[in-house]
Protein backbone atom coordinates (compact mmCIF):
# COMPACT_ATOMS: atom_id res chain seq x y z
CA UNK A 1 0.00 0.00 0.00
CA UNK A 2 2.66 2.48 0.93
CA UNK A 3 4.43 2.13 -2.46
CA UNK A 4 0.94 2.64 -4.17
CA UNK A 5 0.29 5.97 -2.08
CA UNK A 6 4.08 7.17 -3.35
CA UNK A 7 2.60 7.18 -6.40
CA UNK A 8 -1.09 8.52 -6.38
CA UNK A 9 -0.43 11.09 -3.72
CA UNK A 10 2.31 12.89 -5.84
CA UNK A 11 5.67 11.62 -4.33
CA UNK A 12 6.71 10.14 -6.97
CA UNK A 13 6.65 13.18 -9.10
CA UNK A 14 9.02 14.81 -7.28
CA UNK A 15 11.26 12.33 -5.45
CA UNK A 16 13.29 9.78 -6.93
CA UNK A 17 13.77 6.26 -5.91
CA UNK A 18 16.53 3.82 -8.47
CA UNK A 19 14.09 1.53 -10.26
CA UNK A 20 11.23 2.55 -9.18
CA UNK A 21 10.27 6.89 -9.40
CA UNK A 22 12.48 9.52 -11.04
CA UNK A 23 11.26 12.86 -9.68
CA UNK A 24 13.83 15.37 -9.68
CA UNK A 25 12.76 18.25 -7.59
CA UNK A 26 13.13 16.84 -3.81
CA UNK A 27 15.96 14.73 -2.30
CA UNK A 28 16.48 11.27 -3.50
CA UNK A 29 14.81 9.15 -1.25
CA UNK A 30 16.63 5.32 -2.67
CA UNK A 31 18.61 5.09 1.26
CA UNK A 32 16.28 7.21 3.21
CA UNK A 33 16.38 5.26 5.71
CA UNK A 34 20.16 5.15 5.86
CA UNK A 35 20.11 8.68 6.91
CA UNK A 36 20.50 9.82 10.76
CA UNK A 37 18.40 13.14 9.85
CA UNK A 38 15.96 14.32 6.66
CA UNK A 39 14.57 17.53 5.27
CA UNK A 40 17.79 19.33 5.63
CA UNK A 41 18.96 17.48 8.30
CA UNK A 42 17.06 19.42 11.14
CA UNK A 43 15.44 15.94 12.19
CA UNK A 44 16.75 12.78 13.57
CA UNK A 45 14.89 10.00 12.05
CA UNK A 46 12.19 8.40 14.07
CA UNK A 47 9.09 7.76 13.57
CA UNK A 48 7.98 10.54 15.49
CA UNK A 49 9.82 13.01 13.36
CA UNK A 50 9.17 11.84 9.92
CA UNK A 51 4.96 11.69 11.28
CA UNK A 52 5.08 14.93 11.76
CA UNK A 53 7.22 16.15 8.80
CA UNK A 54 4.25 14.05 6.85
CA UNK A 55 1.27 16.05 8.28
CA UNK A 56 2.06 19.24 7.66
CA UNK A 57 5.92 19.86 6.28
CA UNK A 58 5.37 23.42 5.54
CA UNK A 59 4.32 23.89 9.46
CA UNK A 60 7.58 21.93 10.59
CA UNK A 61 10.26 23.61 7.87
CA UNK A 62 8.49 26.97 6.69
CA UNK A 63 9.41 27.70 3.02
CA UNK A 64 10.22 23.93 2.30
CA UNK A 65 9.38 23.65 -1.12
CA UNK A 66 7.68 19.87 -0.37
CA UNK A 67 3.94 20.75 -0.33
CA UNK A 68 1.44 18.08 -0.09
CA UNK A 69 -1.23 18.04 -3.06
CA UNK A 70 -3.66 16.73 -0.43
CA UNK A 71 -3.52 15.91 3.09
CA UNK A 72 -2.31 12.23 3.71
CA UNK A 73 -4.65 10.60 6.39
CA UNK A 74 -3.03 9.12 9.79
CA UNK A 75 -3.43 5.88 7.80
CA UNK A 76 -2.19 7.13 4.88
CA UNK A 77 0.86 8.43 6.67
CA UNK A 78 1.79 4.48 8.66
CA UNK A 79 1.65 3.08 5.11
CA UNK A 80 3.52 5.45 3.37
CA UNK A 81 6.38 5.43 6.29
CA UNK A 82 6.07 1.30 5.97
CA UNK A 83 7.26 1.81 2.68
CA UNK A 84 9.79 4.41 3.16
CA UNK A 85 11.11 2.22 5.76
CA UNK A 86 12.60 -0.18 2.86
CA UNK A 87 14.39 2.53 1.69
CA UNK A 88 17.25 1.49 2.73
CA UNK A 89 20.83 -0.02 1.86
CA UNK A 90 21.31 -3.92 3.31
CA UNK A 91 24.03 -2.28 5.50
CA UNK A 92 22.03 -0.77 8.08
CA UNK A 93 21.49 -2.27 11.36
CA UNK A 94 17.69 -3.71 11.42
CA UNK A 95 18.38 -1.83 14.94
CA UNK A 96 18.07 1.74 12.97
CA UNK A 97 14.75 1.30 12.21
CA UNK A 98 13.42 0.05 15.80
CA UNK A 99 13.29 -3.76 14.44
CA UNK A 100 10.73 -2.81 11.90
CA UNK A 101 11.82 -4.79 8.90
CA UNK A 102 14.62 -7.08 7.26
CA UNK A 103 16.74 -5.34 4.36
CA UNK A 104 14.74 -4.72 1.62
CA UNK A 105 14.87 -5.40 -1.66
CA UNK A 106 15.34 -2.40 -3.52
CA UNK A 107 14.23 -3.43 -6.93
CA UNK A 108 10.89 -4.30 -5.54
CA UNK A 109 9.01 -0.78 -5.20
CA UNK A 110 5.83 -3.04 -3.35
CA UNK A 111 8.13 -2.87 -0.64
CA UNK A 112 9.30 -6.92 -1.23
CA UNK A 113 11.99 -8.05 1.48
CA UNK A 114 14.60 -9.68 0.41
CA UNK A 115 15.75 -13.21 1.84
CA UNK A 116 18.05 -12.81 5.00
CA UNK A 117 21.82 -13.34 3.96
CA UNK A 118 23.83 -16.43 5.01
Amino acid sequence: QGATLFVSRGCAGCHAVNGFAQGNVGPNLTHLYDRSTFAGSIFQMNDENMRKWLRDPQKEKPGSLMILPQQLSEDDITNLMAYLKTLRSCDTPTSALNGDQPCPNPSQPDGTVAAPAN
